[in-house]
This record gives structure tokens, C-alpha cells and sequence, in this order.
């Protein structure tokens, strides 16, 4: 049977690609066409931030995972500078401080709102602003201004089942850290003892074209490092 236009009626749902949705697509095929992505996958423990994030809760802080993992990759990030900014064709844009793009899934479409000069602050006033972020996402209340000048980008997909992925870098960007799901593991302690570990999934896809693989393994080494060892009042 066919409809009104001709076309065969088979019950196919025809949703427009435009709007926000198509603005997203055109920039993550720009961003895939400018950029050589790469992406170096890793595992930290987070059995410290699992603990720090129980005992606040228990002091009723509202300070979470995500907080610190932010914190954490901005620490890192600092301790190498010459991989936060963003990249052009003949030139590259070193940021003095370190400004993270949070990735939201909005309802309607990705957001990437910047938190900016993380270096400089803790978990918890990461939390306060993200939180703020976030809720101002899902009610379409973000300026288009508080998503520009991102130095680096992080993707958490922790609350799935997703253990690594190829996170497509903020256009411009060199670095994206893509969080992924926490699994418990079994490993040998000290003396032997069999223990618990919880290991999360890290992936970090840079722009290859000015990254090498071995300051790309450092960054992603020394997150991990930040994580496992994670101080909140540094």
C-alpha cells in the first residue's frame, strides 16, 4: 500500500536530522576530519574514590565520582601542559589554566558546558559547578558562551556497561578523557591475600597529529596515578 507522496508505507519512522541534532553531527564529522584520532585505553583502581565518596556521603557532601575524576584529569593535564589547548592546521594553542568540558546528555542533544581553571579548585567546588551545569543543561538554560574555550574534554559513560570506548574529541581539542563502568576484580595482596579491586575503564583519544603515543601513554598513566592516590584537598 502506498501513501499519499507514492512511497511505500512500511511503517518506518522518518525523524529529520536538524535542529540541534544536526548541529552535533556537523561537528563531530568536522572534528573527525581535522583531527587523526587515537585512542589509548587503560584501568585505574578506584577502590580509594569509591571510599572517599561513601564517607561523604555519610557526612551528607554531595560531592561525587565524576568530581574527582574531573579533578583528577586536570591535575594530570597540568602536569602536561603541552598536551591542554587546542590545535589548528599551522598552529598550537597552549592554555595557561586548565578548562574542562563536562560532555551532558541533554534531552535535547549533547551539551559540553566548561568548567574553568580546575587546577585550582577542589572536588567539591567542581561539584557545586557541574551540578549547576547540569541542571541549567536539562533545563536549556546554558549561554552559548559557558561552552566555548575548552582546553580538554571529558565523557563519563560509567553508569553503563560500557568499559571502554572511542570518544570523538572536542573539535579543536587534543585530548578527551572517556570514563567508563567500574568491574570488581580479584588480585593478589600483600602476603598473598586475595583481594577485591575495583577497576574503572579509561579511554583518552588525542588528535595524533601533534600527540605522540608516548605523551599520550604519560597522560593516561599519570590520570590513573591521580586517581588511585586521589587526594580531595590538594
Amino acid at each position: 500500500m502506498a501513501n499519499a507522496s507514492g512511497a511505500e508505507d512500511t511503517g518506518v519512522r522518518r525523524v529529520r536530522l536538524g535542529g540541534v541534532r544536526r548541529f552535533i553531527a556537523d561537528r563531530m564529522m568536522e572534528s573527525l576530519g581535522t583531527a587523526a584520532q587515537l585512542s589509548f585505553h587503560g584501568e585505574a583502581d578506584a577502590s580509594r574514590l569509591l571510599a572517599l565518596r561513601a564517607s561523604w556521603k555519610t557526612e551528607g557532601k554531595a560531592t561525587g565520582i565524576e568530581d574527582c575524576l574531573i579533578a583528577c584529569f586536570a591535575r594530570a593535564l597540568a602536569s602536561q601542559p603541552d598536551l591542554n589547548g587546542t590545535a589548528g592546521a599551522d598552529e598550537i594553542l597552549l592554555s595557561p589554566t586548565v578548562d574542562i568540558a563536562v560532555a551532558i546528555a541533554a534531552p535535547d542533544g549533547l551539551k559540553t558546558p566548561v568548567i574553568r581553571n580546575v587546577e585550582q579548585k577542589s572536588a567539591e567546588a567542581i561539584g557545586a559547578e557541574r551540578k549547576d551545569l547540569v541542571a541549567r543543561a536539562f533545563a536549556g538554560k546554558l549561554q552559548v558562551s559557558e561552552m566555548k574555550g575548552g582546553s580538554a574534554t571529558i565523557s563519563n559513560l560509567g553508569n553503563s556497561r560500557v568499559q571502554h570506548f572511542t570518544p570523538i574529541l572536542n573539535s579543536g581539542q587534543m585530548v578527551l578523557l572517556g570514563i567508563g563502568a567500574i568491574t570488581s576484580r580479584l588480585a593478589l595482596g600483600e602476603g598473598g591475600a586475595i583481594r577485591e579491586r575495583k577497576m574503572m575503564g579509561l579511554s583518552l583519544t588525542v588528535d595524533h597529529r601533534v600527540v605522540d603515543g608516548e605523551p599520550a601513554a604519560r597522560l593516561l598513566t599519570r590520570i590513573c596515578e591521580e586517581i588511585e592516590t586521589f587526594d580531595p584537598a590538594a
